[in-house]
């Protein structure tokens, strides 16, 4: 599936050691969870000058309740 850039914001790259506005790219990813292939909707953010992912919290949390909610849906843990 194709990625897709929807929102922008600004974040701190360490890379290039300044803030930068980055967009956030929305993707489906295959990754483990608990041992077991899963397909997931995340969101990413990436520094615009030197390409390094990011890290920002409010992502970080939103792909590992993707994850988590892959994991009870496929294993029937509602």
């Amino acid at each position: 599936m194709k990625s897709k850039s929807t929102n922008t914001i600004i974040q701190y790259c360490e890379h290039c050691d300044k803030e930068v506005t980055c967009n956030i790219v929305e993707k489906y990813e295959t990754m483990n969870s608990f041992g077991k292939e899963v397909s997931i909707f995340t969101k990413r953010a990436y520094c615009p000058h030197c390409k390094n992912e990011l890290w920002v919290g409010e992502l970080h949390d939103f792909n590992l309740a993707q994850r988590q909610a892959a994991w009870r849906r496929d294993n029937r843990y509602l």
